[in-house]
């Protein structure tokens, strides 16, 4: 009998492990937006604990934190959108064939090549041509995943909010820590994760905004899109926004604009660039604790794992670790 049971033991354990491996599977595409909606859950917790209180309804305090995070992402992006449409038609009207057999006209002057220009141009645009056509499955593919992937995000939300202390009841049991040091340890995350994130967007857009007003300053067309475009590559490790006005100002250069060009190169090098150096451990250092080597490996390890979305979700993940290493460490003292 004994032996029996252990026979049944074992087999229970491998179906759970099986059932676990299978379950993994079915989350793991939406592993991103059920961290990020985790993220936000522990963000915005206190306004949907102000309006449970005023309202003395759950799914109603819920459903107003979602219109709300809705809002909060629908009009900036529809209004970003206009105008990056608008000033990317534009820029796409600026660089026309002449433009690109003036900037290769300098360059065989500058260099002594002999490069024939007609060829040249026209394997730019074909090339960029069939790169846009190529790309259009892949990004209708994109668009339906990422749309998938929100719907998943604002429904976890909605439930995180409204069974916060059923779930956090449930997870306390199993973290081995004193009763007190509990709580602290969830306060202390939830400030971190703040730290982080709010560190991470407001860095990018500082940035973003700065390499724009330089944009307009020296002359350069598109500033609101090429922002936009820097408030993006910002997030990028290593990269970051100077992919965006590094080669604006070497083209510039190349095309007889001596001031515009090394201008912009400077004033990218010594203010953008530094923005990240001022602000970004003022954000996230003191209240996360996170070493910038840590946050760098985040940033670049969360990029692999996760997508886009690991930029945030690294460091964040790297920050909570070591705040439960702390906690462990005054547990054991």
């Amino acid at each position: 009998m004994p032996q029996a049971n252990r026979y049944n033991k074992a087999f229970f354990l491998i179906i759970l492990g099986i059932l676990f491996y299978l379950s993994f599977l079915i989350i793991k595409p939406f592993a991103s937006y059920l961290i990020l909606a985790t993220v936000i859950a522990v963000i915005v917790n206190p306004l949907y604990r102000w309006l449970e209180g005023r309202l003395s309804s759950r799914n109603v305090a819920a459903a107003l934190i979602l219109i709300l995070v809705l809002l909060i992402l629908i009009l900036p992006a529809s209004s970003i959108i206009t105008a990056l449409s608008q000033q990317a038609a534009r820029a796409y009207d600026s660089i026309d064939i002449k433009t690109v057999e003036g900037i290769i006209g300098n360059v065989n002057a500058a260099m002594g090549t002999d490069i024939e220009i007609e060829q040249a141009t026209e394997r730019i645009f074909i090339g960029v041509r069939d790169m846009v056509i190529g790309s259009l499955p892949g990004l209708v593919g994109s668009i339906t995943d990422a749309l998938l992937g929100i719907f998943v995000m604002f429904f976890t939300l909605f439930y995180l909010l409204i069974a916060q202390e059923n779930i956090l009841s449930v997870v306390q049991q199993y973290i081995p820590l004193k009763p007190e040091n509990r709580k602290k340890l969830f306060s202390e995350m939830q400030k971190v994760a703040k730290a982080v994130i709010l560190g991470q967007f407001f860095t990018a857009l500082i940035q973003g905004t700065i390499g724009g007003i330089g944009f307009f300053l020296f002359g350069f067309p598109q500033p609101i899109f090429w922002g936009f475009v820097m408030v993006i590559t910002a997030f990028i490790p290593f990269l970051g926004t100077p992919i965006v006005w590094a080669p604006t100002a070497i083209v510039a250069i190349l095309n007889g604009n001596y001031v515009a060009g090394i201008g912009l190169a400077i004033y990218g090098a010594a203010i953008v660039m530094n923005v990240d150096n001022l602000i970004r451990p003022r954000l996230v250092a003191d209240a996360s604790g996170l070493h910038p080597i840590l946050a760098l490996l985040g940033a670049i390890g969360g990029i692999y794992l996760f997508g886009i979305l690991g930029f945030i979700i690294g460091p964040l993940v790297l920050a909570f670790t070591v705040t439960m290493l702390r906690f462990f460490e005054k547990e054991v003292a």
